[in-house]
């Protein structure tokens, strides 16, 4: 269980230092605010779609594999929105980063198969509550302060980077 706490953890830091870096750099980029939210709205709207077809992926393959391929498009995308000169790349690259809002999901999934009862699982459930907040809070405060550097943005993606190459790496450990 230890791993699917640090894999969570290092998903929701990612994602809130994303959300806490995004503002300054659709502003960079010469975009606006309008732009910022039909980016968010669209991410939504495709992640609702993406997550039902991980999951059917996930019951017919193996899960850890399509945990992996999600996490591989993330990385593929938040390198792509880091090195993109213009907003329409970026605007594409956070669309191919909406492959790992499934990555949650199939990991709250692992937990129920995991878990020999359903209050054990529930225990779990109930720790990751609390580790998602404090990962939320962390996160969010770092990815803040590293955005007022001048090169913030640069160190933020590298930090993006790092947990989704950590991820990988347990992931293909632990499957082996």
């Amino acid at each position: 269980m230890l791993i699917i706490y640090l894999l969570i953890a290092l998903d929701v830091l990612s994602f809130v230092t994303n959300l806490a870096i995004q503002t300054k750099h659709v502003l960079l980029l010469g975009g606006s605010f309008f732009a910022i939210g039909l980016l968010g709205s669209l991410s939504s709207l495709l992640s609702v779609v993406w997550r039902p077809i991980a999951g059917h992926l996930s019951d017919q393959k193996n899960k850890q594999d399509v945990i992996i391929w999600c996490l591989l498009l993330s990385l593929f995308g938040n390198i792509l929105a880091w090195a993109s000169p213009s907003m329409w790349l970026y605007s594409t690259a956070k669309v191919i980063c909406v492959a790992n809002t499934a990555v949650q999901t199939l990991l709250k999934t692992t937990v129920t198969d995991l878990c020999a009862s359903d209050e054990e699982s529930s225990k779990v459930f109930n720790k990751l509550g609390a580790f998602n907040s404090i990962a939320f809070l962390f996160g969010i405060v770092l990815g803040s302060h590293i955005a007022d550097y001048e090169r913030g943005i640069d160190y933020a993606y590298l930090l993006i980077i790092s947990n989704i190459v950590v991820s990988i790496g347990t992931l293909i450990i632990v499957k082996s």
